[in-house]
């Protein structure tokens, strides 16, 4: 008697979760093992998962482009091509992805494109070298420039002063914040900004939007950047440094600044910390 569709499924998506499992006990070889040969949808990205846990991006792009495209793993797909270099691959994929029907996708792959050239970008620098507004070469302006378009494709209302739907669309939106300041593109993270600023908690990256000269510096900014996030070190650095350097209130900026004391547990953490209690 042959296995319905249903029973296929089912015992595939079991394979699938052993596989899993294998993998988080540190043997991706026995989990690989457990996938081959199936190339259903779900199977293939639990595959590319587990290769891109691995850095094994070179196997997922060769596999990626020798099958039909799916929205079960488009995205991991993207990530990986840009890390090989296979730009004009990823873009043809991403493009698929914006036009799949599916929001979701869409945002998803926008956000792998941004994050794959950003590993690609830094992968071809040296250590020391930022990435920066008027600093990027014709051929890095050129792999951001349709992650940014991509991104701002997906979340055109919020982008119209709207509030983010949901933690997807803020991640998105985080991305573009990012992007809009390399590319010099004022506009565009102004908006991102004023968009991000009716999430809650308050992102982190709003107070380096502040600081980055995107949105005027105000004590509202400090106070959420303060209040909403009790007991995170980074965001309540950012309040201190708006409050110091550009409300000019450095008597207030340092006793917040003696209270972030006790949450400064990692080593650059407590240098910044203590040279900024120092110049106040």
């Amino acid at each position: 008697m042959c296995p319905t569709d249903s029973e296929v499924s089912i015992s595939s998506s079991a394979h699938g979760l052993e596989a899993v499992l294998d993998s988080i006990d540190g043997d991706p070889t026995l989990a690989l093992r457990k996938l081959e040969g199936k190339n259903d949808p779900e199977s293939v990205k639990r595959r590319f998962a587990i290769l891109l846990e691995h850095d094994r991006h070179e196997e997922i792009a060769t596999e990626a482009q020798a099958i039909a495209n799916d929205v079960q793993w488009i995205e991991l797909a993207i990530v990986a091509l840009c890390e090989t270099g296979k730009i004009d691959a990823a873009l043809d994929r991403l493009s698929w992805a914006l036009k799949s029907g599916n929001i979701n996708t869409a945002r998803r792959s926008a956000i792998a494109y941004a994050d794959g050239t950003f590993k690609r970008l830094f992968s071809n620098r040296p250590d020391s070298s930022a990435l920066a507004p008027g600093a990027l070469s014709d051929s890095e302006l050129g792999l951001l420039r349709p992650a940014l378009q991509a991104l701002q494709d997906v979340t055109k209302n919020a982008l119209d002063n709207q509030e983010p739907e949901n933690e997807l669309e803020s991640q998105t939106l985080l991305r573009i914040l990012d992007l809009a300041f390399l590319l010099e593109d004022g506009g565009t993270g102004e908006k991102c900004a004023k968009a991000l600023l009716k999430r809650k908690p308050v992102p982190p990256k709003i107070g380096q939007a502040v600081i980055r000269g995107v949105i005027p510096p105000t004590s509202d900014v400090v106070d959420r950047l303060w209040g909403e996030h009790p007991d995170t070190f980074r965001p309540r650095l950012l309040a201190c440094l708006i409050q110091w350097n550009m409300l000019k209130q450095p008597s207030e900026a340092g006793a917040r600044a003696l209270m972030l004391v006790p949450f400064a547990n990692q080593d650059d953490e407590k240098s910044e910390l203590a040279h900024v209690l120092k110049e106040l």
